[in-house]
C-alpha cells in the first residue's frame, strides 16, 4: 500500500506541476505584446519609360533613350513629351522627316505644346520656309509667350525676310527674357539693334 501511495503522490505532483506550468505559459503568452508589423520604408516609385528615356539621354545613350520614349508613347499615347523628345533625337540623327512627324503627333495630342511648335518652326526655318516657320513660332508663343528661344527664332526669320521692325521687336523681347549665360546671342541681338538704329 505504501508503494501505491507513493505512486499516487507522484502522479498528483506531476499533474499539479503540469497544470501549473500550463497556467504560467498561458499567463506569459497573454502578457506578451502582439507582434508589430515591421516598419517598411516606402519603395520608391519605379521610373516611368519617359523618365528612363530622359536618364539615358542625359548620359548620351541615345539608342536606349529612343526605345524608352517609344515605350512611353505605347503606355500613354496622350502624353506629348515623349513625341517631342523622340523627334529631337531623330533630328539629332538628321532624320528630319521622322522628327517632324513626331512633333506633329505631339501637337495632335497636346495642341498647347510650345516645344513642339518651336521645333517645327526651327525645321521650316532650316529649310528656308520662313513664313511657315513664323506661323509655328507664333503658335509656340500663344502657348508660352515667355520663351526666349522662340523670340530669337522669330527675329532670325524676320531678318531673313528683311522685316526689320518685326526682327527688332523680337530681338528686344529675346534680350529681356534670355538667360545671362546666353552672352553670345545677346551680343548678336544687341549688335543688330544698334546697326538698325543707325540706319
Amino acid at each position: 500500500m505504501r508503494l501505491g501511495n507513493v505512486i499516487l503522490g507522484v502522479l498528483c505532483l506531476s499533474a499539479l506541476c503540469i497544470s501549473g506550468c500550463q497556467t504560467e505559459m498561458d499567463t506569459a503568452t497573454a502578457e506578451m505584446e502582439p507582434p508589430t508589423e515591421v516598419a517598411q520604408t516606402p519603395r520608391p516609385k519605379p521610373m516611368s519609360h519617359f523618365e528612363r528615356g530622359l536618364a539615358y539621354e542625359q548620359r548620351g545613350q541615345f539608342g536606349p533613350a529612343m526605345n524608352e520614349y517609344r515605350l512611353a508613347i505605347r503606355d500613354d499615347p496622350k502624353d506629348s513629351r515623349p513625341y517631342v523628345n523622340l523627334g529631337r533625337l531623330y533630328e539629332r540623327e538628321q532624320q528630319f522627316g521622322r522628327a517632324e512627324r513626331h512633333w506633329q503627333q505631339a501637337i495632335e495630342v497636346n495642341p498647347n505644346d510650345a516645344r513642339a511648335y518651336n521645333l517645327l518652326g526651327r525645321a521650316y526655318k532650316r529649310q528656308g520656309e520662313f513664313n511657315k516657320a513664323i506661323a509655328y513660332f507664333n503658335r509656340s508663343l500663344e502657348a508660352n509667350p515667355n520663351r526666349a528661344d522662340v523670340h530669337w527664332n522669330l527675329a532670325v526669320c524676320y531678318r531673313s525676310l528683311d522685316q526689320k521692325r518685326q526682327a527688332v521687336r523680337h530681338y528686344r523681347r529675346y534680350i529681356a527674357l534670355a538667360s545671362p549665360r546666353d552672352t553670345v546671342d545677346i551680343s548678336t541681338a544687341k549688335r543688330y539693334l544698334m546697326t538698325t538704329a543707325e540706319e
